[in-house]
């Protein structure tokens, strides 16, 4: 499922539950890599260069925040993390964070999130040297 195909009241629920998983991708550099856009490079084919960011993001993503991830993806589908852990098979894994990178919605509220910890993360730095 994408943010967009969440509507009324849930929404608000989905907000506040994703909040934290969001905020510990936004502030790990390596994931914050992943879910940015990045200009296809001259002569190179979108499935080649999907495929090459693919590679390189998708195991450390597994590695340091699989449950994030897990969280986030049964969050969306409205099941608990154990429900979605338990009916995961590959295809719905790979179709589950395929349809992630690429939902526009969820890019806006994680660059979002990565914005408000990097000011956060400033804000702090200032307060600390005064």
């Amino acid at each position: 499922m994408r943010f967009s195909e969440i509507k009324g009241e849930r929404c608000l629920e989905v907000v506040s539950e994703l909040i934290e998983p969001i905020a510990a991708l936004a502030l790990d550099p390596d994931a914050a890599d992943f879910f940015q856009r990045r200009s296809l490079p001259e002569g190179e084919s979108p499935t080649n260069f999907a495929l090459k960011r693919m590679t390189r993001s998708y195991p450390a993503l597994m590695k340091k925040h699989r449950a994030e991830l897990i969280h986030i993806m049964a969050t969306l589908e409205g099941v608990s993390d154990e429900e979605y852990t338990e009916n995961l098979d590959m295809g719905g894994l790979i179709i589950g964070l395929t349809e992630l990178m690429t939902d526009p919605y969820f890019r806006s509220f994680f660059v979002s999130a990565q914005s408000r910890s990097g000011e956060n993360a400033s804000a702090s730095a200032s307060e600390n040297t005064e």
